[in-house]
């Protein structure tokens, strides 16, 4: 693939990552302002169980199925056929799975009102969640951008409608989310239509079973990854009350710019180095995508930091007043969890993923320690300041191993290089003259 072709993908999608974070934004700071603190510890439970929920219900078939049709393109319409066919009776699974924890989850969250919405959520998401696999496998960032701004912009529209008849509450905000990512569903399968609905397509079990097989460690590793960003939130709401879980879940949501956009560039990554040439070309371009990406970041964190006495109250409301240094703390947390999110993918293509599943693993016993002993000694201080030293720790591990395998040192990936800015092409188009002079 060219250069400028991948420039391309990482520009769109940055900017559909950035348009999505801003209809996010909307929404999150609408419900923020609207749901008393304890029914946003729900809302935070609901929506980061769903996410790690569709992750495990996915078998790792989103990463083995980009990796197979990156391989084997001519195949890909058997591929996602397939891919349709393992996730019917999959779904079945979501009513008694949501039932399960949100009866079992902290106090105050078995309100039936919100199973009907969440159910329908975690379904229409393990569909995007599985299926974008094979768009990332073709090289259809297109399909997969458009997939995720459609979701949005059908939430943004509900919200603000919900707002205008005074209907807001915990149990329409649930719908409002699932029907939004219904909505992404629908266009995701159009979109697929041609590839699972294709004459010569065809669905085995020996497809599926090949999918499911190379996937478990896709699975269990980014699940560990979940884990490991998510264990604070857990730890608060379970250990504490569901107020201090709606403060932590709305703080670290809002911090979460800086991830979401980490995890769109990670997506592209993939794309391209399930399809590079080798595994040295993918592990170079992984360390100048990232690189440039982290001084993008850091900016956004030093204003956001800069800025959270006005930030937080402004975007959450006043309820969050006061709790700037807690969202200060989160943002560099962030910061540092942004670089091994960007790396996790494209490291277990270049290597294997059990190569990430034990860097996940050491990252998670350590997170589990450092979480509910920081927790436990300064409460919601102790639990964000726990998520910079777990960050740091594994992205030194991810880090380690780039050096290790690839030879790539932890400065290009961290620091910005002179070539990786555009002063060439800025001098050629401004200064066309100079540049045939030689002056």
């Amino acid at each position: 693939m060219s250069k400028s072709s991948k420039a391309s993908d990482f520009l769109l999608t940055i900017l559909a990552r950035f348009g999505g974070k801003a209809a996010n934004l909307v929404v999150f700071a609408i419900v923020a302002n609207k749901l008393s603190l304890a029914d946003m510890g729900v809302y935070g439970y609901i929506f980061t169980t769903t996410l790690i929920l569709s992750t495990i219900l996915d078998l790792g078939v989103r990463n083995s199925i980009a990796v197979s049709i990156g391989k084997e393109p001519d195949s890909s319409s058997d591929y996602t056929r397939s891919a349709y066919l393992l996730l019917l009776p999959i779904a079945l699974l979501c009513v008694p799975l949501t039932i399960i924890y949100l009866r079992f989850g902290p106090e105050n969250t078995s309100a039936a009102a919100a199973a009907i919405p969440a159910a329908l959520l975690l379904a229409f998401m393990l569909h995007q969640r599985m299926l974008q696999g094979a768009s990332l496998g073709q090289g259809d960032i297109k399909t997969f951008n458009r997939t995720e701004l459609a979701s949005r912009i059908i939430l943004v529209a509900l919200t603000l409608l919900m707002l205008a008849v005074n209907q807001f509450s915990l149990s329409t905000a649930i719908w409002a989310l699932a029907i939004s990512q219904a909505f992404g569903s629908l266009y995701l399968a159009v979109k697929q239509a041609p590839k699972y609905l294709a004459p010569g397509a065809s669905a085995s079990l020996s497809i599926i079973l090949r999918l499911v097989r190379a996937g478990i460690p896709f699975m269990v590793a980014v699940v560990l990854m979940q884990a490991s960003k998510k264990l604070a939130f857990y730890t608060v709401s379970y250990e504490s009350t569901l107020t201090d879980g709606g403060i932590f879940f709305g703080l670290q949501r809002l911090t979460e710019v800086v991830t979401e956009v980490g995890l769109a560039i990670s997506v592209v990554l993939l794309s391209h180095n399930v399809r590079a040439t080798s595994k040295e070309e993918a592990a170079a371009n992984t360390a100048k995508s990232v690189r440039v990406s982290i001084a993008v970041f850091m900016a956004i964190s030093v204003a956001m930091v800069a800025l959270s006495w006005v930030l937080v109250p402004t975007v959450l409301g006043k309820s969050f007043a006061g709790h700037s240094l807690l969202f200060s703390i989160l943002v560099v947390g962030t910061l540092f969890g942004a670089i091994w999110t960007m790396l996790f993918p494209s490291l277990s293509v270049a290597t294997s993923p059990t190569t990430v599943l034990k860097i996940l693993s050491v990252g998670l016993a350590l997170n589990v320690v450092a979480t509910f002993s920081m927790t436990w000694a300064w409460g919601l201080l102790g639990a964000a300041s726990s998520t910079i030293v777990v960050n740091i720790i594994i992205s030194a591990m991810f880090l380690r191993t780039y050096k290790t395998r690839f030879g790539i040192g932890a400065s290009d990936f961290i620091f910005v290089k002179w070539d990786d800015l555009p002063v060439d092409r800025l001098r050629k188009k401004f200064l066309p003259g100079k540049n045939r002079s030689g002056q």
